[in-house]
């Protein structure tokens, strides 16, 4: 076929790469022993490749509260207000998870082989498996908003400023990053820390210790 290709000795599972968005392609297989002439092809399979997150399905309702954080690491995570946490291995069914706390929870992330799950009054609950979850002293009464690692550190953000890092996800040290905004999420890349918050507040870091303030352009949260 003009455009086709031909792909031999193939080993399940097989990513065809370098196809385009939006495009209908067909896949047909045909198995062969010892370089036999082999039997007729497969019916024609037909798939058509699209950014990830183009087309979205509505999930069921978990609990009647606010769901806040999600995050994936093996499995995937929510949680919200109330202690309210869900695993699900496939994002379409979800477990309940044994609840920890009764306050909120506002964030939860995946880093270093562990889940962190962060909310209000400074509760920090860390998991190495999705399903036992150990709260921790975070340092701090003041809310937690969000959190991020950077494959070294764990950091996490909230009111007036504060933020809290670890190393191992047990031990926390309360920092201020050199605001008094309220901070709701944070960010790594680029050996870079991202924090944003409250009135257009972004405060940047490369090494968690100082912290600049970017001018953000808005006065919005």
């Amino acid at each position: 076929v003009p455009g086709g290709r031909l792909i031999t000795n193939v080993v399940s599972p097989l990513v065809v790469a370098g196809l385009t968005n939006g495009t209908t392609y067909y896949f047909t297989i045909n198995g062969r022993t010892n370089n036999g002439p082999g039997g007729p092809g497969t019916p024609l399979v037909s798939a058509v490749p699209r950014p990830a997150g183009n087309t979205w399905n509505q999930g069921q309702s978990l609990v009647a509260g606010d769901l806040r954080g999600a995050t994936f690491g093996s499995t995937f995570v929510v949680v919200g207000a109330n202690g309210a946490m869900f695993s699900s291995p496939d994002g379409i069914s979800w477990t309940a998870v044994n609840f920890v706390v009764a306050r909120d929870l506002n964030a939860v992330f995946f880093g270093i082989g562990r889940y962190i799950a962060v909310g209000a009054g400074g509760v920090v609950l860390q998991s190495a498996d999705a399903i036992t979850w150990t709260a921790v002293s975070s340092g701090t009464s003041t809310n937690l908003n969000g959190g991020a690692s950077n494959g070294a550190v764990y950091l996490v953000v909230g009111a007036g400023g504060t933020f809290t890092v670890s190393a191992d996800g047990q031990s926390w040290e309360v920092r201020n990053a050199g605001t008094s905004s309220d901070l709701y999420g944070v960010a790594f890349g680029n050996n870079l820390w991202v924090a944003v918050g409250a009135n257009g507040t972004i405060v940047t870091s490369t090494d968690t210790a100082n912290w600049q303030a970017v001018a953000s352009q808005t006065s919005s949260d």
